[in-house]
């Protein structure tokens, strides 16, 4: 059986208020997408965590000036829950390969994470500058821990008693839908369909190639290598374990190795 193996129990109640839940940089963004434009409000966040959020919003309010749209939804939507407005809330969420995601994530960030580099830059050693930040800077376990220290406390939902079968690439546990973000769009399509009650069609764009730092961003992931204390940190997770079979995992420690 492959991806087009979906069996949800689709005699559940209908979804009346689906909100993606995520980590950033893990695909959901299409999902969202198609979940608005089939007619549902889906706001799309990253943190329902109270102290988070004050921690994201800190500088810009330091600053004098307003927190992001996206910060400014997701406390609107942290007080609707709080008030308990929100009527049936369901969490899509998603889950990708933890290096290459954080990579991806801390591009995403350059702004804060490459303040002192030329991101328009490609050169060699440039890369490696860049790639010494990453390292040193950025919250590597970020991804092993985001389902503990978000989706549990936020739904009483444990992602990880639910068996997770690498080739349907996807799974619903209670009021939590999770997704491989390999998983491919039009079986994205068909679950979400059959979960919100609706036609959703899920439609990705690549929209890294535009970006001002695509060539560095290609060369770090050239030149990126880790030393195998760090990679089977990364693969020996509970998260990596879940998600991800040991020859997958195998393959990603190969290349990732230095």
């Amino acid at each position: 059986m492959g991806y087009g193996g979906w069996a949800l129990q689709t005699r559940q109640r209908p979804v009346k208020y689906p909100i993606v839940y995520t980590m950033a940089k893990v695909g959901t963004r299409a999902m969202a997408q198609g979940i608005r434009d089939a007619g549902f409000h889906c706001p799309e966040v990253h943190t329902l965590d109270r102290k988070a959020m004050l921690a994201q919003v800190k500088p810009a309010i330091d600053a004098g000036e307003l927190p992001s749209e996206q910060m400014i939804e997701t406390m609107a939507l942290r007080r609707r829950l709080d008030r308990k407005t929100v009527r049936r809330p369901f969490y899509i969420t998603a889950v990708r390969e933890p290096i290459a995601r954080n990579i991806s994530a801390f591009f995403q960030n350059h702004k804060q994470n490459l303040r002192t580099i030329d991101i328009t830059d490609a050169s060699i050693e440039t890369a490696r500058r860049a790639f010494d930040i990453f390292m040193k800077t950025y919250p590597h376990d970020l991804p092993l821990q985001w389902f503990d220290t978000n989706v549990l406390p936020q739904t009483s939902v444990d992602v990880y008693q639910a068996p997770f079968d690498p080739k349907q690439g996807h799974v619903r546990s209670g009021r939590v839908l999770v997704f491989r973000a390999d998983c491919p769009d039009a079986v994205k399509s068909t679950v979400l369909t059959e979960t919100l009650g609706r036609p959703i069609t899920v439609a990705r764009k690549n929209e890294s190639t535009a970006k001002r730092y695509f060539g560095l961003y290609e060369k770090v992931k050239e030149i990126a290598s880790f030393d195998e204390a760090f990679v089977n940190r990364m693969y020996d997770s509970k998260y990596a374990r879940h998600f991800w079979t040991e020859s997958e995992r195998r393959a990603f420690r190969k290349n990732w190795l230095a």
